[in-house]
């Protein structure tokens, strides 16, 4: 670890009261191994958490989730103004618009942001972790220009098309198809489902079977819903009933021969190691989610019980409780410390997808028990929308 990510607290004095563990033990500078942050990346998380608690307050949060409603434009003005254009694209160079973080920094941020909420932090996450890495990645200099700079200024909003009615991650499986047309355009034609984002997206990222090429291999093209002549040519359905990140806007897209201008269509051919990349990345960002959201319940529990008596005395005093929050805490230090280390090893080029993809399945599996947990200690305010541990 470098001298500029070491704190001082590790020369902190023990703490025999176990609440007071507990509350350290939350913090994002604990001094706990691969968690210790530059400044400038504490200042921006400080800059989010701020935000979020005027922007997306309890009450603001439940009604959109009861709704089922998207989050209202004004919204995502408000953060870029607010935090910087450069959260859109945390490990991205300046040069295109983006922070430039290390790994470790980045996936703090993005724990932060899916603390503020979970569909908040999913829809940016599909935004820039998806669409743009696709680009960023997969795209040549002239797309990377085009594209990049209006994306994480949020000024062109993105989805990322690879999931199909009759295939997920098996890009072997795609049934959509890209056909070279007479102008040099090609059109698009196919259907893809769960997709996030997509009602509002202008931009696609598409995933698809270039036909006109031996052995139809799977290639990426950029559609732009603003530039379609025919409006029919994209459908986007949004998919009701969801019990779950009710708040981002999942659809089925029908693609009807939407065009596809050849400027727009990703160089690497086939579904390689480039877009081998994009997914790590993303799976990488969603092992740190879960660190920002138990982290979040963790405090709405310890608050609960420290404030909450019984029996004349805190719920807190009670070994059980205790013993609960310490499981809640560790699980929380240790996600964050397997993402931490993951991401070292990914940015150092000594890991790769397997090690994203167990980062992931592990925080995300940790991660539930936590919430539940937590749920536990907060009685019936536990399955209340305005508490946010629902």
């Amino acid at each position: 670890m470098t001298d500029s990510r070491r704190t001082a607290s590790a020369a902190a004095p023990p703490k025999d009261d176990v609440l007071s563990l507990i509350l350290d033990l939350r913090g994002q500078e604990s001094g706990l191994p691969s968690t210790a942050l530059p400044s400038a990346t504490l200042d921006l998380i400080a800059r989010i958490r701020s935000w979020a608690s005027r922007v997306l307050p309890a009450p603001v949060l439940a009604d959109l989730w009861q709704r089922g409603a998207p989050f209202p434009p004004a919204v995502f003005r408000s953060f870029v103004a607010e935090c910087g254009a450069g959260c859109l694209g945390l490990h991205l160079p300046p040069s295109h618009g983006g922070a430039g973080l290390d790994a470790v920094s980045a996936g703090a941020v993005t724990a932060e942001l899916f603390r503020a909420d979970a569909s908040f932090g999913t829809t940016l996450l599909v935004h820039w972790g998806l669409a743009a890495d696709s680009i960023a990645i997969c795209g040549n200099g002239d797309q990377k220009r085009r594209f990049l700079a209006d994306m994480i200024a949020l000024r062109r909003m993105a989805c990322f098309c690879l999931t199909e009615p009759d295939s997920g991650s098996d890009a072997s499986g795609l049934k959509t198809t890209a056909e070279l047309s007479p102008d040099g355009s090609y059109a698009i034609s196919g259907r893809k489902t769960w997709i996030g984002n997509a009602t509002s997206a202008d931009l696609f990222v598409i995933w698809a079977r270039n036909i006109s090429l031996p052995g139809s291999p799977v290639q990426g093209f950029v559609l732009s819903r603003s530039a379609q002549t025919d409006p029919a040519s994209i459908v986007t359905v949004k998919i009701e009933n969801k019990t779950s990140l009710r708040i981002i806007q999942n659809a089925h897209i029908t693609f009807a021969g939407a065009t596809c201008q050849p400027c727009d269509v990703l160089p690497p051919v086939g579904f390689g190691p480039s877009v081998g990349r994009v997914l790590a990345q993303s799976r990488l960002s969603v092992a740190w989610a879960p660190v920002g959201m138990c982290g979040h319940v963790l405090d709405l529990a310890a608050a609960f019980v420290r404030d909450r008596e019984a029996f004349g005395a805190p719920l807190a005093s009670n070994q059980l409780i205790q013993e609960r929050l310490v499981r809640m805490a560790a699980a929380v230090a240790t996600m964050r410390l397997l993402a931490g280390a993951t991401s070292e090893e990914v940015e150092a080029g000594r890991a790769g997808s397997a090690a994203a993809a167990m980062a992931k399945a592990h925080n995300t599996r940790v991660g539930r028990e936590v919430v539940a947990m937590g749920r536990e200690l907060l009685g019936g305010r536990g399955v209340l929308l305005e508490d946010l541990a629902a």
